[in-house]
């Protein structure tokens, strides 16, 4: 993982998710809340990177199975029912 460095950099999680660019970007004014979105300000690559790690992770279910597809598979269902780019990304940003 070239691309992070120095991990014990970081405190948390969050800072990582931060540094990839994959922490939740909230928006409101007023009253008025408008849909999250991820930041998309940090390193591309290491972004990319981790979402094509999910990809494989949800791929190879049947093979491996472990907590961060059970999770995937929690947002797909009801009530969440989310789509599978926001369901991916809730799973990176685990």
């Amino acid at each position: 993982m070239d691309e992070i460095g120095d991990i014990t950099r970081f405190n948390n999680s969050k800072q990582l998710n931060a540094f990839a660019g994959i922490d939740i970007r909230r928006f409101q004014s007023g009253k008025t809340f408008f849909k999250d979105k991820i930041n998309k300000r940090g390193n591309k690559h290491l972004r990319k990177l981790l979402f094509l790690i999910i990809q494989n992770m949800i791929k190879q279910r049947r093979y491996r199975q472990n907590h961060i597809v059970e999770y995937y598979d929690k947002l797909k269902t009801q009530p969440y029912n989310k789509c599978h780019k926001v369901a991916s990304i809730a799973c990176v940003n685990k």
